[in-house]
């Protein structure tokens, strides 16, 4: 700036052809902090920025997380446990008898046949438990009372039933 000299922007900052000030160095996307771009710092985990300038970074939406950084919307993925048609989308629990173990838009996974599982936003199959002895249930059972005596065998649906 002095003397028609340039001076290069701090990190994570950039300005338009043609700058003359300092307060024109302005954070990049995913970073925040004052015009300056002296102090631009990572947006932190479930925020992200997706415009260049000095505004702050957003939450993302509920049970979504977001890498440091973020650029986008679409970063903030689902959590365990949840899940959504798109990322950047609020995610909704897997409902009772299901599961997921991984972030993302991935499915819900079903209980296998002979389990069933009453909470919702399960993370690992093993939120499955197993039916009473000599019962049976369906695939993605969401009740105990779904478990119901094998053939051969009586009991009143959910316990553990006899010959």
């Amino acid at each position: 700036l002095a003397n028609g000299s340039c001076t290069r922007c701090g990190a994570e900052s950039t300005s338009r052809f043609g700058s003359t000030h300092a307060t024109d160095c302005k954070c990049n996307r995913g970073y925040s902090g004052a015009d300056g771009g002296d102090d631009c710092a990572a947006c932190l985990p479930h925020l992200y920025k997706d415009v260049w300038g000095s505004s702050d970074c957003v939450f993302c939406p509920n049970h979504t997380i977001s890498p440091e950084g973020s650029t986008s919307l679409a970063n903030c993925i689902c959590n365990l446990g949840y899940t959504a048609p798109s990322n950047g989308q609020a995610c909704g629990a897997c409902i009772t008898g299901t599961y997921k173990p991984v972030n993302g838009t991935a499915p819900c996974s079903l209980c296998l046949a002979g389990k069933y599982s009453v909470e919702t936003a399960r993370i690992a199959e093993s939120a499955c438990d197993n039916c009473p002895a000599h019962t049976y249930s369906g695939d993605g059972s969401g009740l105990l009372t779904n478990c119901s005596c094998n053939r051969g065998y009586t009991g009143v649906d959910g316990a553990e039933c006899s010959e």
